[in-house]
Order: structure tokens, then sequence, then C-alpha cells
């Protein structure tokens, strides 16, 4: 086994963890109830986030502005902060919105044309006597919504704009023949009304009445199953329709409504100017000869997604369940396709939650515009974007096992946030030599720039390229000079131009002094580069130079260092493909050629932006060229019992590791067969240990061939699920073939089975003989 050389690459900068990949503990509630990301430059403690499936976007599509989760978190009294959110899809915080406290049905809308925020916000003790509320871009309130003509509250759970039109529901107590389900003949009901508002003149458009058209015995529900709501009194009245969906159909021209009655499991369509009911889907009076797989249950969010002469398709949120009996578990999104002609509906697509449970209330499903799914599963405190073949495609958890977290709705927009606030920035209590910055709710910032300057007034600060570092997540680390008395922030977007900056800091004591930088007058700046994000899982961050980064995969890039020394003969054509192909490491090998076959591939086209060069520490040739190398360590398991990997994992530090044996080298005369390949003079390749050293390399491919892959992927597959702490390959290669070998190691699955049985393979074999010569191990050691 190729046990690793390491570069210990991290600094502990977060004061908590923001987002976890694949966590268990955390699912169970073992790392807390709710457990919270805290900032060192902001008071906002979002949910932690636990990331199941990292969303790989096209890279063809890189100039589609980016997709943000809209969530309006709400619980129990574990949730110390519920507010609306914006995330990215690392389950990064945009946006938080705490000062609008626990929301329903956050999500982007659109007025006149401009893209505006809305939620619904509820009356202090309860959900009713609430509003809508209206933001703009900037996150502020521009206005409020609410019912007409009525002393009744609001609905919380529909709010629809078309144009300058605002459609809402709201419930009114009316009486109702209950005789025919066992109640009284002058019976009290809900009864859930619409109410299509213009939002300009505060002028009622349209109404609609659930009692006029759904009677009691259309519903599901009965008058047994909530003492409090048996139909006898108003106090008491029955909810029959239970409106959870209202939709002016955009995409009809006669400017209809779909209204989801949840009670009855129906959707109806209704006819925008006479309130006649036109069809209905689903229930015990469906239109449609439902098709198999069609039969929905207490269902939320349906919605008419095309229309066509005679075809429509409706999204939906299939419960399956209420609190009060299960129909179907467990619950799913689906799209059925109706057919207006023939009367017939089909099942056109359905997607499971992929934890497998029933969501009894809540649930949303969201057709993206690349035919994507998005599905926020209501209760249950997940959303899964599904792809256009119904693959999860994005999904993540915002809420533990334990706590009662959940979301009315979830949504993905493209969104643009340009807060008036300025940028939070916050120095490092223990060393003036680390800072921290935010900007809450602003979408563009690509870069931050420290700015310094000796003077509060009559300065001119001092702008060093180096002092520019890319955003990562929602606050990023920056190294400060210390050198001078001030130092701001400036936040850049990526086409290097200024959006603001932050109020001035004393670089003494980080207090501030209460005036706020401005942007530096024409300054543009080239952005940090970023890395090529490799269509792989996983989301690892780092920090290296002063660079915020994100390494995306734990297959995230190639060494370079055997391209031009020591392994064997050189392809200088072979290796400036690979180049071209994968996230790159400079390295000290070769006297600096290495460099050179780097710049030669750098200097083209705009390779440069899409590569991120990583350092650790430097060396200088007699003739003067700096390189670079990683340190080694040899080939056995010594981080596993010296104390390295369990430091690594105690200060939250990432493992790269790279020198992988692959078994390509079957004696130690194949050495001798390239005169430029350096490793025939290392001891443990020697004739008298080689074929002890070469047993594990027989024994992992026995292993390999038994899981259907090579060697070399085997190898890469064990070490990424090694731990406690995280372990990045970094495997080097002259071949494009073999990269693309190495990347495939990402698939191959290894079973606890697999893991104990390749351990034992492990453990069994000790190497002989040390990893390099006497005078290059002293050097090392």
């Amino acid at each position: 086994m190729r046990i690793p050389s390491v570069l210990l690459a991290a600094l502990a900068t977060s004061a908590s963890a923001a987002v976890h990949v694949q966590d268990a503990a955390w699912s169970a509630g073992e790392l807390g109830v709710a457990p919270v990301q805290e900032y060192h430059s902001s008071d906002l403690t979002p949910p932690e986030i636990n990331l199941w499936t990292r969303p790989v976007r096209d890279a063809n599509a890189a100039t589609e502005p980016p997709l943000y989760t809209f969530i309006g978190t709400r619980g129990g009294p574990e949730i110390k902060h519920p507010a609306p959110m914006i995330l990215d899809d690392d389950g990064e915080l945009m946006w938080m919105g705490t000062e609008h406290g626990a929301v329903l049905n956050f999500e982007r809308n659109q007025y006149l044309g401009q893209d505006i925020l809305s939620f619904y916000v509820a009356a202090k003790e309860q959900w009713f006597g609430g509003h809508w509320r209206i933001l703009n871009s900037s996150y502020d309130v521009i206005g409020t919504i609410e019912a007409k003509y009525t002393s009744i509250s609001l609905d919380p759970h529909e709010l629809h704009i078309l144009n300058d039109i605002a459609t809402v529901v709201y419930w009114e107590p009316v009486i109702m023949d209950l005789s025919n389900v066992g109640g009284p003949v002058d019976g009290w009901v809900f009864d859930c009304r619409v109410q299509s508002i213009n939002i300009t003149s505060g002028e009622l458009i349209y109404q609609w009445n659930s009692a006029q058209h759904i009677p009691a015995s259309d519903s599901f529900n009965s008058l047994d199953q909530e003492p409090g709501h048996n139909g006898t009194s108003p106090a008491t009245d029955f909810c029959v329709a239970d409106l959870r969906t209202v939709f002016r159909a955009e995409l009809d021209s006669q400017g209809n409504y779909i209204v989801s009655a949840r009670g009855p499991s129906t959707v109806l369509y209704i006819d925008g100017k006479t309130g006649e009911v036109l069809w209905r889907l689903g229930g015990r009076r469906s239109s449609f000869a439902m098709g198999e797989g069609t039969d929905f249950w207490f269902q939320h969010h349906a919605r008419i997604i095309t229309t066509g002469p005679d075809t429509a398709q409706v999204s939906l949120f299939d419960n399956g369940a209420n609190q009060f009996e299960m129909k179907t578990s467990p619950s799913r999104g689906m799209v059925v396709g109706i057919n207006t002609t023939s009367m017939e509906a089909t099942l056109l697509r359905s997607v499971v939650t992929p934890f497998a449970k029933s969501s009894m209330a809540e649930g949303s499903v969201q057709l993206l515009d690349n035919g994507h799914l998005m599905v926020g599963w209501g209760v249950q405190p997940f959303y899964t974007e599904f792809d256009e073949n119904d693959q999860v495609f994005h999904s993540a958890e915002y809420g533990t096992n334990l706590s009662y977290m959940h979301s009315y709705r979830i949504y993905k927009y493209p969104f643009v946030g340009q807060p008036t606030t300025l940028p939070s920035f916050a120095m490092d209590p223990n060393t003036t030599r680390v800072g921290y910055v935010s900007w809450n709710g602003a979408t563009q910032v690509s870069t931050w720039r420290v700015l310094e300057a000796d003077a509060i007034s009559n300065f001119t600060w001092n702008l060093p390229q180096a002092s520019s570092t890319r955003r990562s997540g929602f606050e990023t680390t920056l190294l400060l000079s210390a050198k001078t008395d001030y130092v701001a922030v400036a936040a850049y977007d990526e086409e290097g131009i200024c959006l603001g900056a932050s109020e001035i800091f004393s670089s003494e004591d980080g207090s501030s002094t209460g005036v706020a930088a401005e942007c530096p007058v024409d300054d543009v700046i080239q952005p940090p580069h970023r890395l090529l994000e490799l269509p792989v899982e996983g989301s690892y961050r780092m920090l290296f130079g002063g660079f915020s980064v994100v390494i995306v995969s734990c297959l995230a890039s190639v060494n370079i260092h055997g391209m031009s020394m020591a392994y064997g003969a050189t392809d200088d054509e072979a290796s400036k493909k690979t180049l071209q192909r994968a996230i790159d490491i400079a390295d000290m090998y070769g006297g600096g050629a290495n460099e050179k076959l780097l710049g030669s591939v750098l200097s083209q086209g705009d390779n440069r932006s899409k590569v991120f060069l990583v350092t650790k520490f430097g060396f200088t040739w007699k003739d003067g060229v700096p390189g670079y190398g990683l340190d080694d360590s040899p080939w056995a398991l010594e981080i596993e019992t010296n104390g390295l990997m369990a430091a690594a994992a105690e200060l939250g530090v990432v493992i790269l590791a790279y020198r992988f044996l692959t078994g390509r080298f079957t004696s130690a005369a194949d050495f001798k067969k390239d005169a430029k390949d350096n490793r025939v003079h290392f001891p443990r390749m020697q004739e008298d240990v080689f074929e002890h050293n070469f047993l594990i390399v027989k024994s992992l491919q026995a292993f390999a061939q038994k899981k259907g892959c090579t060697p070399a992927q085997l190898a890469l597959a064990w070490l990424m699920a090694q731990g406690p702490a995280t372990v990045i390959p970094i495997p080097g290669t002259k071949s494009i073939g073999y990269l693309e070998e190495n990347f495939a190691a990402a698939d191959v699955v290894l079973s606890p089975a697999d893991l104990k049985e390749l351990r034992a393979i492990v453990d069994g074999h000790q190497s002989k003989g040390d990893r390099y010569m006497a005078g290059m191990q002293e050097l090392l050691e």
C-alpha cells in the first residue's frame, strides 16, 4: 500500500463547522440537538448543514447565474433563531433575516419585472393574524399584503404574485350541512377563500369560496379526528377543504386558477371569471381516469407547469399522510400529465425521499429551468434536487433527527442580493495578523481585499495585489500585514469591480473607528484564481498562502513533481495534456523544469484562471532557480502511530497524501530499465527487500480484481476512507490515461467488511528499507 507523505495544509479559523458531509453522527443528534454555525465577524447563527450530495454544475453553464436555496426555518424551542435563509450549493449561508423570526413560504417572487422576496410573518404566539411581507433585493421591507374585507386573518400557506396581482387565501367560518358526514345539518366549517388583490391599488380583483364548490363529503378528514373542530360552532368549525395551494395559472391565457384542497386530496382547476370548477384531479370525484401511480393523498404545492391545447402537466408534493392517518409511504414529489380530451391522467415523474420517510405536513415540488425537480420534504428537514433523469443531484439536511426543524416549502432561484449594510469585519482576538470578513446578503462578492493605511483622513490605501483573497463561504479568513495603523476590507465582484467597503478598524486592537471606508478610486483587481471543479462529490476547505480555496472531491489534483525528474523518461507533450485536464500542484523537482512546464500550459488561453497553485515550502537550486516541495514520510503507517493523524483530526487539519504503490513494477530490475528513474537507488526498491515489499501489492491486486477495479483505484479508495482526519490524495502521474483512472477511484465503494479485510492486509505487511537514501532521509527527518 502506498502510505502517504503528508502535507498538513489547514488553518483552524472557523468557530464551528458550517457544513458536514454525510455525517451520520450529526443526523442522529450526537453533535447537538440543533447545532448552529458561529462566526467571528457576524452574530448570525444559522443551522449547520449536513451535505449528502454536493451538486456539480455543468462547466459549460458557468455563465448561468448560480441557484440559491430558499428556506424559512422554524420549529420547537430548541431552534434559537428561526429565520428566512438563502444558502449556496455547498450549504453555506448567503443571507439570514433573523429580524423577521420564523416565517412560512419564503421565496423569490417578481413584482412588475423586479425580483422581490416574500414570506408570511405570523402574529405573536400563533400562526394566524399575520401578514405577507415583501422585501426588495436590498432586503428592505417595501410592503405588506393582507386579505380584504374580512376581520378574519390571512392563511399563511399561499402567496402567488403575477405582474401586480397577489393571490392569497384566508379562512372564514360559515354554515354547511354536515349530516352526510355524521355532523349537524347546520354545522360550521372553515370556508377557505381565495382572493386576488391589486398590490398597487389594494383593489380586490377576484374572490372564490371553497364552501360553495367542495361539499363535506369530498373530504377525507373526519369529524372525530380533532375534537376541537367537530363543526358544532364557529369556534369549532370543521376543516373540509384545507386549501394549501392557490395558483393563478400564468401559463393559461384564460387567467384561470389551480386550487389544491388537501382534505379532499384533490386539485381543482377554477374558471378565473365565473369560479366554475372546470376539472378535478384526484380525490373522490376525479374528472380523470387516474393511471397507475397517479393517486396522491393530502398533497401540497400543486402547480400547472406546462399546458397545451388539450394537455397539461401538474407537479405536486404527495404527502401520503396527514397528522391523523397514513395512506401511503414514503412521501414523494410527482408530475402528472393530464389529457382534457381523453380525460386520462398519467404519471410522468415520481421522486422518492432519499431517507425513505413519510412527511405528514408541508412540502414542495419546483420544476427548475434546467428540467430538474427541487423538492422540500416538509416536516422532514431535508431538501433534494433531482436531475432530468430523476437521479439525486443535490441533497442536504438542515435539522437533526432530534430537532423539530422544518420549512414549509424550499425553493431554488437565481438571485442578486445587494444589501445597503456594510461588510462586517473582526480581528482575531489572538493575533493582529488574522482577520475575518462577511457581508450578509451580498451574493456578488467574489474577492475580498485588505486595505491598509496610516491615517483615517487624507490617506491613501496600500493596495498590494497579495492582499486579495477569494471569498470562501459566508465568512472568509484574511491575512493582515499589521504594518499600518488602520485596516478595512473591500468586496469585489467577479469582474474585479469594488462593491463596497467595511468600516475602518484599528490594526492594534481591532476596534472600529466608526468611519466607513470607501472603495479605492479607479481600483479594478484581477481576482485570485479559482480551482477547476471536478465532477465528483465532496467538498473540503483549506487555506494556502493566504488564499481561501475550495478543493472539490477527495481526488482534487495531480501532483506534478515526477513530470520532470526522478521517475523515468520525461514526456513534456504528454505531461501538458495531463495538466490541461487536472488541477495542479507545483513542486520543486527538475531544477525548475516543472515550473517551466507548468508555465507553458498556464500561459495558454484562460488556463491560468482554472488552476490554483499550491506550495508548501521553498528550495533554491544551486543555479538560483526556485522550486517547491511537499513533505515526505516513510512508506508505512507511521502517521497512525506517531500521533500525526490524531493531531490532524483534533486541529481540523487536512492531510494531503501522495505516492501510492500501484503494482506496475514487479521486480527491482524494472527500475534499471530507465536510466532516469532515480527509484533504482531507493533502499526500499533494492533486490534484497523488494520481494518482501511486493507481497502487499500481490494481496491488493487480488482484492482489486475481486472489486472490479485497478490496484491504483483500490489504494486511493482505501486512503479516502481513512480517518479520523480528512485525507485527500493527490496522486502523481505523467499520463492522462492514469489520471482518468485515478479519478474513477471516486466510484469505488468499500463496505465496512471490505475495509476490515483491507486493514488486515495492510497491518500484516510491514515494509523494509527507508524511503530515501541516507543523506536525503536525514535531511527530511
